[in-house]
């Protein structure tokens, strides 16, 4: 059975993108098929921490437009082939509900650990 692992804070610059980032890339490293899901929609940033901006064609705001599928919209990290990354919107706007969170995780676990 997968595992969640929730990085949160309620002040900014805590170092909650920095400590997904490494922790990510660690359990992948491990062997662990490993997603980051980014919800930070104000300062997107997952993408150019992990050495992939300019390389994301899809991010959760297309998931939650109906554009594409959630496993569409994730991306492969080239350091880490068993890490992949699903970006925060480029639009800072998108609504997003905590259903939307439950629905997108739960249809993910079938793929990652």
């Amino acid at each position: 059975m997968s595992k969640i692992i929730a990085v949160t804070s309620g002040k900014g610059g805590t170092g909650k993108s920095s400590i997904s980032a490494c922790l990510g890339y660690a359990l992948a490293k491990q062997g662990n098929r490993t997603l980051i899901i980014e919800l930070d929609f104000g300062l997107r940033c997952m993408d150019i921490m992990l050495g992939m901006q300019g390389n994301i064609t899809y991010d959760l705001g297309d998931v939650l437009e109906g554009t594409c599928d959630v496993y569409k919209a994730t991306t492969t990290v080239k350091l880490a082939s068993n890490l992949s990354v699903l970006c925060a919107p480029s639009d800072p706007f998108v609504q997003l509900k905590a259903e939307d969170i439950e629905k997108i995780t739960q249809e993910m676990r079938k793929y990652f650990e």
